[in-house]
């Protein structure tokens, strides 16, 4: 479960840096989409580590 955890606050981490990158060269009615493509890789990211941590059990 702890290692879960760190990987979660990673991968929230890393959608974070991406969204901040891609902010940064958008303009301002792009924000909402970046902001969104950004959710879902964090969602993405998550999936597939259950899917190797269901995988490991």
């Amino acid at each position: 479960m702890i290692k879960c955890i760190v990987f979660s606050e990673f991968s929230i981490w890393e959608a974070l840096s991406i969204s901040r990158e891609l902010l940064t060269g958008q303009r301002k009615f792009l924000l909402r989409y970046t902001y969104f493509i950004s959710v879902i890789i964090f969602l993405y990211c998550i999936s597939q580590r259950f899917r190797l941590v269901n995988f490991q059990k």
